[in-house]
């Protein structure tokens, strides 16, 4: 089921990124047995200022991230045989096409951007990454910052994160699934303020 895949897909992503609620009940303790790699990035560009280290971990997290989604879309796609279908005749180009593709463009560059340097970020050394004007390119890469998480903690941070993702999607899928079906299948008095309570639940931020 296509809901099945965007739920699971999507409550994994967020799952890798909380941050509220380690930052609020615990701050990573005791002895770091709470911190998750969202919160170890945040500690370390924030409060320690080592923005290319925090670089580096962000890379890996996106990486785990990435390769989970994969795995996960291509399971499902099978399962449920998802996909298909056959395109449709191409229209004509229009200005108002051209004008919109642009504007796409640009904007895709723009919200890119932060990635982009959060990538270049990671293979610089501290003063090469804080450096004013900024180097808009490693012209030295290194592999330092990498180096630096090659302690026994970094692997409890991404044990936190996988154990957090994992347990959070059962939970959302299992309650979401069971909601959904009263909600949709089954009428009863409230159900409607019921729905939009939860639609405007999701409005509020969670990180």
């Amino acid at each position: 089921m296509p809901t099945t895949l965007y739920i699971v897909v999507v409550t994994t992503i967020n799952s890798f990124q909380i941050f509220a609620l380690i930052q609020l009940l615990t701050h990573g303790g005791p002895n770091y047995t709470t911190s998750t790699v969202m919160y170890l990035v945040y500690q370390t560009a924030i409060s320690e200022g080592r923005f290319g280290v925090s670089s580096a971990m962000g890379i890996i997290l996106a990486i785990i991230i990435g390769i989970i989604s994969i795995l996960q879309f291509k399971f499902l796609s099978k399962r449920y045989r998802l996909g298909g279908g056959k395109m449709k005749n191409r229209k004509k180009i229009s200005v108002f096409s051209v004008i919109s593709m642009t504007i796409l463009i640009m904007l895709t560059i723009f919200f890119i951007f932060p990635f982009y340097w959060i990538a270049t970020g990671a293979f610089k050394i501290q003063e090469v990454a804080i450096s004013i004007p900024p180097e808009w390119f490693p012209l030295k890469p290194t592999l330092e910052n990498f180096d630096k998480l090659l302690v026994p903690l970094t692997l409890r941070w991404f044990f936190n994160s996988v154990a957090i993702a994992f347990s959070t999607t059962v939970l959302v899928c299992t309650t979401a699934s069971l909601a959904g079906y009263a909600l949709a299948k089954k009428k009863f008095p409230g159900s409607g303020i019921i729905f939009i309570i939860f639609v405007a639940a999701m409005a509020l931020s969670k990180t």
